[in-house]
């Protein structure tokens, strides 16, 4: 009797099993209720979920797969999504109670902050519960023509006390062909406080580790300081200096920004030494010196500017030079000033001391653009004041330094007739005196 009851039990199990998949793979049609889908995902007054496009669903394992879809939070952001895939229950997607997503990945999209949209190709947020904390791993992967970065971290929230926690965070990836890697400690933030502070962040490229501290003393209106500190880095792993070696050491990179209706704010940059291998500046720039001696005592008059192009040639090609790896500058402390806002960094002032010379310009860098323009002077420090005015351009990815050489004439010009002037004095004098 009981083997019978069993078997009928069995039975019965087999047929409604079988009853139940037959229903699913043909009458069962999940675009019938998008609407209440819609409803159970909207259970947070704070962020707005709506699914516009087709729902389609697989058995195994359960999930459902949406096209176009919109997730938007009217006090942070707005972001539109090309595919969301939900692994959920298909039991609970007909209760009244809120729709439990296990897991959430959105494929393809863009999220959008006032002006500014940041492409994301991959986002995946999984439920995770430890004791009694609801934890979320997000794990993401933003791709543009500039940067492949993959974001790696856990949160979880306090509902009792109101209070977030962000765990440590990796960040890994490329910014122009230069990996780097991004580690962020722990932090938390409790809901009604106006600041946050994190601190440290590590970040290594291109052979050097800059360390950060970031404190947002106020969130409305938004205000960010930000620290940076490394003991090298090595500019010409990071830009194209086409063969030439730039370290600077002990630098200092100070940001201070706030919003009203865009980001905007200062950056003090600052070195206390420099190594440039593949060319002697210092040489060179006393060597002009000597030029200009020779020139005010009547040498070289007749073809002075010839001479001096001659003299200073290494410096005076199209930014195609042929670095000397034998040759060397050694630069001292470095001062850089900016302002930017969302379209481009201003440099407002910029010193370089060296033995022989300093360096001091401005310039200007288009984020849009990605190119840069410093038009700069080599100063030396000589017995006779004299300017070289420089150019450099950072363009396609391409970097390249020039001489003005008509402003180069133009300096050079009141030397040259001082020392004919002189010249023609001495001749006189010899004659008549």
């Amino acid at each position: 009797m009981l083997k019978k009851t069993l078997l009928v039990i069995i039975t019965a199990l087999i047929i409604l099993c079988i009853g139940i998949t037959i229903w699913l793979g043909f009458f069962f049609n999940p675009n019938e209720y998008k609407s209440l889908l819609n409803k159970q995902l909207n259970n947070n007054p704070n962020i707005h979920v709506k699914i516009k496009g087709n729902i389609s669903w697989q058995l195994w394992p359960l999930s459902l797969t949406a096209q176009d879809i919109s997730i938007d939070s009217a006090k942070a952001f707005s972001s539109h999504w090309q595919q969301a895939k939900l692994k959920i229950s298909l039991i609970n997607l007909f209760s009244s109670q809120p729709l439990p997503i296990k897991k959430i990945q959105l494929i393809n999209g863009q999220i959008h902050h006032n002006h500014m949209a940041l492409p994301i190709k991959k986002l995946t947020l999984q439920q995770a519960h430890f004791s009694k904390l609801n934890r979320i791993m997000l794990s993401a992967v933003i791709q543009n023509k500039h940067m492949n970065a993959t974001v790696n971290t856990m949160l979880s929230q306090d509902k009792n006390l109101h209070k977030f926690t962000i765990y440590p965070t990796t960040i890994t990836g490329e910014i122009g062909h230069h990996p780097f890697q991004i580690t962020v400690a722990s932090f938390d933030y409790q809901q009604g406080d106006n600041q946050i502070t994190i601190s440290p962040i590590h970040t290594k490229i291109a052979g050097s580790t800059i360390t950060t501290n970031l404190n947002i003393p106020s969130l409305n209106p938004l205000k960010l300081n930000i620290k940076s500190s490394a003991k090298t880095l090595n500019i010409e792993k990071l830009i194209n200096l086409h063969g030439f070696k730039l370290q600077l050491s002990n630098i200092m990179i100070d940001i201070k920004a706030h919003k009203k209706k865009q980001i905007s704010g200062n950056v003090d940059i600052s070195a206390k030494s420099g190594l440039l291998t593949g060319i002697d500046l210092n040489a060179l720039a006393h060597a002009v010196d000597n030029f200009l001696q020779a020139l005010m005592q009547g040498a070289h008059i007749g073809n002075a500017f010839a001479s001096f192009q001659q003299t200073f040639a290494p410096v005076i090609g199209d930014g195609n030079m042929k670095p000397d790896p034998t040759k060397s500058t050694q630069l001292g402390e470095l001062n850089i000033n900016s302002t930017f806002d969302q379209d481009q960094l201003t440099t407002k002032s910029i010193n370089w001391q060296a033995k022989n010379f300093t360096l001091s310009g401005r310039g200007l860098i288009s984020f849009s653009l990605a190119s840069a323009y410093y038009p700069v002077s080599i100063n030396l420090k000589g017995k006779t004041p004299f300017s070289i005015p420089y150019q450099l351009v950072y363009q396609n990815r391409q970097f390249k330094g020039q001489i003005n050489q008509d402003k180069l004439k133009e300096h050079l010009q009141p030397i040259i007739e001082k020392a004919l002037k002189n010249t023609l004095q001495n001749k006189l004098h010899s004659l008549f005196g």
